[in-house]
């Protein structure tokens, strides 16, 4: 794995959980379902596994999307020969908001039983939530050091 690679992934670590703690502190404050390893964990309900599997495979896909996330990022900087910023991150977290927004929407479009949350609410507060994601990403890129 290139060093550039591994600091991409590394660096979307602190964007996804930095994210995970916005999503759970506006879960609590507002009474809604917008922990995105929750959600996910109830989808995995239609294969049966038991609930520390379906835990188990909720966080690693939420970490692996953000380390995704980062990586197609980090190259769209590369490419356009730009550093990692908090203004560029928010601006790639708004795109990103739209992309988790679009899969979002397909999943529950598809999936037999999705968890019964609000949809709208959920997918409104994705949008800042990568926000969030992007922008602390972008902030460890810039002082990951690998």
């Amino acid at each position: 794995m290139s060093s550039q690679l591994l600091k991409s992934a590394v660096s979307s670590i602190p964007g996804t959980t930095g994210m995970t703690f916005f999503s759970i502190l506006t879960s609590q404050k507002k009474n809604e379902q917008f922990r995105e390893h929750e959600i996910l964990s109830a989808l995995l309900k239609i294969f049966h596994l038991n609930e520390k599997s379906r835990k188990t495979l909720a966080w690693a896909g939420h970490y692996g999307m953000g380390m995704s996330f980062n990586v197609v990022n980090q190259q769209i900087l590369k490419k356009l020969k730009i550093s990692p910023t908090l203004l560029n991150g928010v601006l790639l977290g708004a795109a990103n908001g739209a992309v988790g927004i679009m899969i979002w929407k397909l999943i529950f479009k598809l999936h037999p039983s999705p968890p019964n949350i609000n949809l709208n609410k959920y997918l409104a507060h994705l949008m800042i939530a990568h926000l969030v994601f992007a922008a602390l990403s972008n902030i460890s890129m810039k002082k990951a050091s690998i």
